[in-house]
Order: C-alpha cells, then sequence, then structure tokens
C-alpha cells in the first residue's frame, strides 16, 4: 500500500462500475467481520491453514477499509485480530504454508496500521513476526519448501519477505538474510512459468501462488524500489494469458489437478498486477465478467479464498476500462502442456482445453491427454476436480507420495478412471511418463500421449480440433506393440441427460441445449455407460449427477484410430449429423 495507491482508488472505482462493485464487496466483508470473535489457534488434522489464511483475510480487510474511510471501529477490530494471533504460541511450522500465510497478516497490519498503533502493540506484533516467521525461517535451510518449484516456495518466501520488509528498521541484519535468501531462491519456483505462462500445478494453484508472487515482487519494488530481476522471469508475466484462456465462455475453468472446483471464478489479485504491468487491460476481461456474473446470482464477487486478497485486487486495478480479448487460443509447453481454443468470447461460443504433462508433477491426477468442452453455454465434458485433502488423510490415504503405486492414485477423481482419456485393459497410466504437444494452430492441438502407456501400447496420438460451428472432433491414433493384443476405452464425463441414440451416438441434453456425441471410426462402436463410481471406496466423494460415457474396442494387431464427433444442436441436423471423412492428424 501507497499513499499514491490510496489516492487514486476513487478514479478506478469511478470508471469502471465492477470495480466499484468490488469495493463495495470488501467493505460489507470489513462489517461482517466486526462482529466475529478473535481468531483462535485450533489446528485440523495437521494443518493451522484455515485459520492463518483467516486471520490475514481480517487483518488485511479490516485494515485497508480503515485505511480508506478513517472509521476506529475497523481498526479496533484489525488490532484485535493482530494481537490475538501475535499470542499463539507458534504457527505451525511443520506445515509452514501456514507461518508464511500468518506473518503476510500479521506484516500487513504492522505496516498499514503502524501509525495508529501503540508502541507497546507495535513491540507485541515485532516479536511475533521476528521469533515465530523470521527466526524459525532461518532453521529451515533443509525443508522441502525452502527451494521446492511450486507454490509452497513463493506462498512461504513471499510471506516472510513481507515481514522482513515490514520489521527491517528495527532488525536489519535479520530481515536482510530473510530478503536475500527469498530473492535467490523464489526463481526455483518462477523457473515453473517457463517457457510460455502455463503453469504446472493447474489453474487453481496458479491463483494461489502467483497472488503471493505478486505480492513478494510488490512489496520489493515499493519497500526497496526493486524487483531484483523476478518480474522478468521467463513465462511469469505470459501466465496472466494462461490465466485469461484457462476459463470458458460459461465461467468455468479448465480445473485439471487439483482444482476442487471449476466455477472458482473470484478475480484473481495477481492478474490485475500483470495486467497492470503489461499495459493491457483485456487481460482483465475475464476478471470483469466474473464480477459480472456474481451480481447476476446475487452472491459477492468476492469467495472465502479471495477476500484476503481484495485490498490488492483494488490497489492494482485499471481505470482503463477490459476489451474483448483479440486472440481466442492460448498453447504452452513446460513441465504441464496445455492449449485452450476459443470461437469467441461470448457466452454461447465453444471452447475446448486439453493438457498433457505428467503425473508425477505437484498436485496432477492420472490425467494426461484429458480435455474439457463446453459450447451453447454448457460444459459438456467435464473434470471432476480434486477432493477435500483433510478427510482423505483422516482416512489414511497418503495423498503426497507421487509413485505409481502411491495411495493417490486409489482415490477415484485422481485416478485413470474419472478423467476423459484413453486406459489400456484397465490399467494406470505410468506415473512417470509425461505427453507433450506436438503442434497446435488457433483451432487444433495434437499431443504425443505414447509416454503415458509403456507396454501398453508402441504410439499413442490425440488430437482435437474445434470447429467453426462449435463442434468438437476428438482423434486418436494408436499403434500396438508388436504381437500384443490389447483392449483400449474411451471415455468422456459429463453431467448432462444421456440418452442412446444408436450404437454410435448418443444425445446429451442440458438446460434445454442438446449435443450429440458419435463415433465416426471404428466402424461399429458402440456407445455405452460406465459407472461414475465404479469401485467406490469409503472414502471417495460421491459423484451425483455424473455420467460416463464411452466405448470399447479390442486392437487390431496394426493402428487404429479413434474418432469422435461432438455436434451441439446448432451444427446442422442434430438428428443425422454430417459425416465428415476422417483424416489422418499428420494432415491436421
Amino acid at each position: 500500500m501507497t499513499v499514491d495507491n490510496l489516492n487514486q482508488l476513487p478514479a478506478r472505482l469511478e470508471c469502471i462500475p465492477e470495480w466499484s462493485a468490488l469495493w463495495e464487496a470488501t467493505r460489507q466483508a470489513a462489517e461482517g467481520m466486526l462482529t466475529e470473535p478473535p481468531s483462535e489457534r485450533l489446528i485440523i488434522g495437521r494443518r493451522l491453514l484455515a485459520v492463518s489464511r483467516r486471520a490475514m483475510a481480517r487483518i488485511s480487510v479490516l485494515a485497508f477499509v480503515f485505511r480508506v474511510t478513517g472509521q476506529q471501529e475497523y481498526f479496533d477490530r484489525a488490532r484485535s485480530e493482530l494481537l490475538s494471533i501475535a499470542a499463539f504460541t507458534d504457527y505451525n511450522p511443520s506445515h509452514f504454508l501456514d507461518v508464511g500465510e500468518m506473518i503476510a497478516g500479521l506484516a500487513i497490519g504492522f505496516d498499514w496500521l503502524h501509525d495508529a498503533l501503540s508502541p507497546d502493540d507495535r513491540t507485541v506484533v515485532r516479536e511475533a513476526i521476528v521469533n515465530k516467521g523470521l527466526l524459525i525461517a532461518l532453521k529451515c535451510a533443509d525443508a522441502g519448501w525452502f527451494r521446492a518449484t511450486n507454490n509452497w516456495n513463493l506462498v512461504c518466501h513471499g510471506g516472510l519477505t513481507m515481514g522482513a520488509l515490514a520489521v527491517a528498521e528495527y532488525d536489519l541484519q535479520l530481515s536482510q538474510k530473510v530478503i536475500e535468501r527469498a530473492i535467490a531462491l523464489s526463481p526455483i519456483a518462477l523457473q515453473s512459468y517457463a517457457p510460455d505462462g502455463a503453469y504446472p500445478e493447474g489453474y487453481m494453484y496458479w491463483k494461489y501462488g502467483t497472488n503471493y508472487a505478486v505480492l513478494l515482487i510488490a512489496s520489493l519494488e515499493s519497500a526497496l524500489g526493486s524487483d531484483f530481476g523476478l518480474l522478468n522471469s521467463p513465462g511469469f508475466l505470459a501466465s496472466a494469458n494462461y490465466k485469461l484462456h484457462s476459463v470458458g465462455p460459461t465461467g468455468e475453468y479448465f480445473n485439471y489437478s487439483d482444482f476442487g472446483n471449476a466455477q472458482n471464478t473470484s478475480p484473481a489479485a495477481a492478474q490485475f498486477y500483470l495486467a497492470a504491468k503489461r499495459k493491457d487491460a483485456s487481460l482483465l476481461y475475464e476478471e470483469r465478467q466474473a464480477v459480472q456474473r456474481a451480481i447476476s446470482l446475487g452472491r459477492s464477487p468476492l469467495d472465502r479464498e479471495s477476500v484476503r486478497f481484495a485490498p490488492f485486487l483494488l490497489q492494482w486495478a485499471t481505470t482503463e476500462l477490459p476489451t474483448t480479448p483479440f486472440s481466442t487460443h492460448f498453447v504452452a509447453g513446460g513441465e504441464t502442456p496445455v492449449a485452450l481454443h476459443r470461437t469467441g468470447w461470448d457466452k454461447s461460443s465453444a471452447f475446448v482445453g486439453i493438457k498433457g504433462g505428467s503425473a508425477s508433477t505437484s498436485h496432477s491426477h492420472l490425467d494426461g491427454g484429458t480435455f474439457v468442452y463446453e459450447v451453447l453455454g454448457v460444459r459438456w465434458a467435464i473434470d471432476l476436480g480434486s477432493q477435500d485433502y483433510h478427510g482423505l488423510e483422516l482416512c489414511g490415504i497418503d495423498l503426497w507420495k507421487m509413485s505409481q503405486l502411491s495411495d493417490r492414485w486409489s482415490v477415484f477423481r485422481l485416478g485413470c478412471q474419472s478423467h476423459n482419456i484413453l486406459t489400456f485393459d484397465a490399467k494406470s497410466q505410468a506415473v512417470d511418463g509425461s505427453a507433450v504437444i506436438l503442434r497446435s494452430s488457433a483451432s487444433t492441438t495434437v499431443l504425443d500421449l505414447s509416454p503415458l502407456y509403456p507396454g501398453q501400447a508402441q504410439k499413442v496420438i490425440r488430437g482435437v480440433r474445434l470447429r467453426s460451428d462449435g463442434s468438437l472432433c476428438v482423434q486418436d491414433e494408436i499403434t500396438v506393440l508388436p504381437g500384443a493384443s490389447h483392449s483400449v476405452r474411451w471415455a468422456m464425463l459429463t453431467r448432462a441427460e444421456v440418452s442412446l441414440q444408436s450404437d454410435v451416438s448418443a444425445l446429451l441434453q442440458h438446460g434445454g441445449k442438446d449435443l450429440v456425441v458419435s463415433v465416426s471410426s471404428p466402424v461399429g462402436s458402440k456407445i455405452i455407460l460406465y459407472a461414475s463410481d465404479p469401485k467406490p471406496n469409503p472414502f471417495d466423494d460421491p459423484n451425483l449427477g455424473v455420467s460416463v460415457i464411452g466405448f470399447e474396442r479390442t486392437l487390431p494387431l496394426d493402428t487404429q484410430t479413434l474418432c469422435v464427433n461432438l455436434i451441439p444442436s446448432t451444427a446442422g441436423n442434430i438428428k443425422h449429423p454430417i459425416e465428415e471423412a476422417v483424416r489422418p492428424l499428420y494432415s491436421w
């Protein structure tokens, strides 16, 4: 926070009604916090994280609203929250995300409320930052998060840097150690955005890790006058395009990896920062749409997870009205390659997202080659997303080992049977295999999935082609192993009502809209319905209202082409889909 940012806030709110709605949601959130009791140290399972996030939300929102309005009641409640968490015995350093977020909250309160706090209050908060955050962190040279390539690195180093900057006047030597270490080690995680901006852990963790990455960078900029080169890490600025394109016209995201709810669409503070740095208001097109959708549904545009970042979002918001993006596709390589195509940016446009990568990547599922698809304002091909970690851990599931025989893959939503992929002989994909994008254009993407199926197939290539009429072709070319006989299952999950029209086609209906799924190759393939909970475990969440459609084939001893067309009611006569010759993927 700077005085200039606060002074410019009225202009931002006046220019764009949606930003004004975000301010009103932030003020209402602060109002609701006034009567909540101060946080208590309550560990759930192995985590204090929920308390850390709630404390940060209260402190940042209340302090921000106090600074904007000057009303004493917001200061008083923020102060009581600060002193309550400062008195905790510790911030659960065994799960260091908890420490990172708690120190971020303390740092914000110490900095933004500094002049209004008494000398005694400042001492209490400062000592909590130092003794329960910075000093503990300096002992963590061997901790996994210290040099992690994932969101833990950015959250922990980001929060600690904010704390170090907040108390630097009091202990410069200690703060310098923490800050220099963050500048040296955060690039290990920032390299995950290379080369094109796609984030390996999927959108939900992009939002989490990138929010803290920009808090780290913006704090260095405002306090020390430099980002020390972090902002220009390869792919980091480009990740704003990944964020923009990851959401379909329905407002649902391509929710691969551990992303629980595809409709998690509250605006991302990081996107506002990146858009401001790139001077490109079109990057905020979807943020504005998200606010509009929330208002139309009569709910707050700030959900429980995003409210703690609202004050930053408002400070980085542009005064330029977000325009419709020009590009209708995004493709990126890297650890988890992803391609996103659409026919336009209106609500009825068609959209497809497809991914490669490896299940050994942090938070990944056994889902190489999976896709989502929407048209006519309906998401037809879906991903179930993840399941609550704590509930699974209570059942004794070890979620965090990514080996081939890990407990993780016994969870239905994380394994092969729950994704829109190919499976051979009911076996799993290889965890250590990695699928890559071979080529991509404005409307097509072709991936090599072969490394995911060692011992199951010699070569597996999948392509998706989004036609201008909104229909989608999903085509697979499989070269079998010499002298081996295998069966293959093609599957797709949907929340639509399914009725089988014939052996080779099914009619999907949802919200008064129709879509035909038709198998063009192999001839004679019979579409069937599979169970959405084939072998329910006591720890699996139910998948109510979900159908799994697909077909199975015994593979010949050469090459087999599977071609499936998804045709909306607007694309010709839906009862008798226009047949199109199957063209080999090399000609796409």
